[in-house]
């Protein structure tokens, strides 16, 4: 006889492939949604400047190609992150992504790995895919981390083992976070005996006056918060106001300590997240604006 079903499980989206039993935290881009699709056109046409630029710059084909792919994905990162740190406004997303251009041309590109280790971090924390993390997120985000500390960022292996502190102690939360969290915090002890941490202590005023004004615009959405109305992909029930507010409050953390304690190098590699933020707390402020704050 088969098991039956629970009728209380919520809505579950079928899953050939039978992946959900692993990544939990997966949740694709609704390519259905205009403003999902815009920001996936303006990341696509940010791609190709970059590379038309670097062409007229005669940078070799290998160079041009990796800095065009690289803008393209840092300007998708930035409204999807977006979509973590604010999911029931979405517009913010595409100010984040502009935003994201225009300083990836003055001021330099962000860090991919950096903004897929943050974007499953802050999945695992607001549970907007509806599941929690399971074996493959946990490898993703422990193995990115350590893969970052071993080039000399072990703060990012710190700020993981925190990450799944926290995330047991939430509504909901899984018990195993918390062996998670240690093995992250074994591994940044054992990182640092052996490899040095890259620090930069020297903060550049146009970075902290970046950093500030992300904080400033983004600070109302922690309150606002508690009002969200999404619901997670998978099972269709709302998220956890809470919950979203301990990921906004540690992707704050994160933006803050990474830049003070490692300087220019981690604020530039964390700009698209910062400017996802500008964007979630500038598109908020026109709401209020308008009295359309829901």
């Amino acid at each position: 006889m088969s098991r039956k079903s629970n009728k209380y499980a919520g809505y579950q989206p079928p899953d050939p492939t039978g992946i959900d039993a692993y990544l939990g935290l997966m949740r694709p881009l609704d390519i259905s949604d205009n403003i999902t699709r815009f920001a996936m056109l303006c990341s696509a046409l940010s791609g190709v400047a970059v590379v038309l630029w670097n062409l007229v710059q005669g940078e070799s084909f290998y160079d041009m190609l990796l800095k065009g792919v690289g803008a393209g994905l840092e300007c998708l990162f930035s409204f999807v992150i977006a979509k973590e740190l604010d999911p029931d406004r979405t517009y913010g997303g595409i100010i984040g992504g502009i935003l994201t251009a225009i300083t990836s041309f003055f001021l330099g590109q962000g860090n991919i790995l950096v903004m897929f280790w943050l974007l499953f971090l802050l999945r695992m924390l607001t549970r907007t895919s509806g599941d929690r993390h399971r074996v493959g997120d946990n490898i993703i985000i422990i193995g990115t981390a350590l893969w970052l500390g071993i080039n000399g960022y072990w703060l990012y292996l710190m700020a993981t083992g925190a990450a799944y502190a926290l995330e047991s102690q939430l509504s909901d939360g899984y018990s195993r976070s918390l062996y998670l969290a240690g093995l992250s915090l074994a591994g940044a002890a054992a990182v640092a005996k052996y490899i040095p941490i890259i620090a930069e202590h020297d903060l550049s005023l146009i970075y902290l006056g970046i950093i500030c004004i992300a904080f400033i615009l983004f600070l109302p959405e922690i309150r606002l918060s508690l009002e969200t109305k999404f619901k997670g992909y998978k099972d269709g029930r709302r998220i956890n106001a809470r919950r979203l507010q301990a990921a906004q409050g540690a992707f704050i953390l994160i933006m803050f300590s990474m830049s003070f304690f490692q300087g220019d190098s981690q604020a530039l590699a964390l700009m698209p997240a910062t400017m996802a933020a500008i964007g979630c707390g500038a598109y908020l402020f026109i709401c209020v604006l308008q009295k359309k704050t829901a």
